[in-house]
């Protein structure tokens, strides 16, 4: 817990300082410079399931001459879910998890290619979970239901691969670590997502 804590603090100081290394390397671009929808899956270990996201990105610098320093704005959504059923006494069981996400990031890009380029995201947001359970034990003629909420920090590190389409169309493909804490749901999960990203 002391390595997780020592981490979002040096995602935090990145935040932070990002406006203030664009304002010293020139005069960054101001509004919106891209938006991107990602599609994937996200796995726990026990649990996996659907996850999509929104980026918006902005405030881009040039920090040095293939490599951009700039913010993201992330939702995202993950659902996780399980059933287990035994024939012998007719029970069965269910349940789910939903993770609703918004993660401020910084990004790091640079271009390999003209058409090519990676990048890597250090972002801490907050995360609310919904979580349902049902158990049916039919043979009993039993039935129990519980739901809960609740809210707690999430943080994304990623790498992600793009390559440009059109002049405003890009495709790619990330890769991620998002570990959450400080909330009922206190695990490290991985992703693995497409992407298509629109300049605007």
């Amino acid at each position: 817990m002391k390595n997780v804590l020592r981490m979002a603090a040096a995602v935090a100081l990145l935040l932070t300082s990002a406006p203030a290394l664009a304002q010293g390397r020139g005069a960054p671009r101001t509004g919106l410079t891209n938006a991107a929808v990602l599609l994937g899956f996200e796995d726990g270990g026990p649990e996996s399931g659907l996850a999509l996201r929104g980026d918006v990105e902005f405030m881009p610098t040039r920090v040095a001459p293939n490599a951009n320093l700039s913010l993201v704005l992330s939702l995202g959504f993950t659902h996780f879910s399980d059933s287990f059923y035994f024939a012998p006494d007719d029970y069965r069981e269910e349940w789910s998890w939903n993770l609703f996400k918004l993660i401020p990031a910084a990004r790091f890009s640079f271009d390999v290619a003209p058409r090519f380029g990676l990048y890597g995201d250090a972002g801490l947001g907050l995360y609310v979970g919904t979580f349902s359970f049902e158990r049916d034990f039919r043979s009993f003629g039993n039935t129990e239901d519980y739901s809960d909420s609740e809210l707690g920090l999430a943080m994304r590190l990623a790498a992600g691969a793009k390559f440009l389409v059109t002049p405003a169309f890009e495709l790619g493909a990330e890769l991620g670590v998002n570990p959450y804490f400080a909330g009922d749901y206190d695990d490290t999960t991985l992703s693995a997502m497409l992407l298509a990203s629109f300049r605007l």
